[in-house]
């Protein structure tokens, strides 16, 4: 068992049926790295969780004392990471939570709600706990959801014959403010590849203005259904 391993058992324990601002989360990270680093000192050692004691007795069993040592430092240097990740990666309003269906993030129209999975921003290979392009683009996409108004002047859009719904207009804007789209589902990345959007495109979707949206995507001409 590595101290990344250790970190992301630690992680999972912090996340596990909490709902709370990404502020808070890294915050409650940072603690577990303290306590991580406190089991280590016999006077603090009795301060420790029970988590985090049960975590470490797993991961040091059977090594030397050096060993345990540095295991406990790269366990916390992990965790201080990931907090620091976390506040790189998305603003301080956002609610970390977990949402049913693999779904990686949430948003409500017109506000400044927004939700995202803890297990989403995982990183899923490398030497950390959170992919922060990964964390960054689902806030960045939730967030431009936040400033989509949640009427539009037509329900849908056709562009040369192909049918879009509102929902698909609105991801398709929200899809383009992301740097990389390739850890996007199937039905997300046809919809981008269908859709492309550029800012002023976006500017339409927040204000509701699908007959335009839909005229200016096909050059400005009214759009005739297949």
């Amino acid at each position: 068992m590595t101290s990344l391993d250790t970190a992301s058992a630690l992680y999972e324990d912090t996340v596990k049926g909490s709902e709370q601002s990404s502020v808070a989360l890294a915050s409650a990270l940072e603690k577990r790295a303290r306590e991580v680093r406190d089991a280590a000192s016999a006077e603090k050692a009795s301060q420790t969780s029970d988590e985090v004691r049960n975590e470490l007795n797993i991961a040091l069993e059977g090594k030397s004392v050096d060993d345990a040592q540095s295991e406990i430092k790269k366990t916390a240097d992990h965790l201080d990471t990931a907090a620091k990740d976390i506040r790189s990666s998305m603003d301080a309003n956002v609610t970390m939570k977990e949402l049913p269906g693999g779904v990686a993030g949430q948003a409500q129209l017109g506000t400044d709600n927004v939700w995202i999975d803890h297990d989403s921003i995982r990183a899923r290979d490398g030497g950390r706990l959170i992919d922060t392009g990964i964390a960054s683009d689902i806030a960045v996409h939730e967030e431009e959801h936040t400033k989509q108004s949640a009427s539009a002047d037509q329900e849908g859009i056709a562009i040369n014959g192909q049918q879009f719904d509102a929902r698909e207009v609105r991801e398709a804007a929200a899809i383009s403010v992301q740097n990389e789209t390739k850890f996007l589902s199937a039905e997300y990345q046809k919809i981008t590849a269908s859709l492309p959007m550029d800012n002023e495109d976006r500017n339409l979707v927040r204000a509701g203005k699908f007959v335009e949206l839909e005229q200016r995507k096909n050059g400005g001409t009214i759009a005739m259904a297949a």
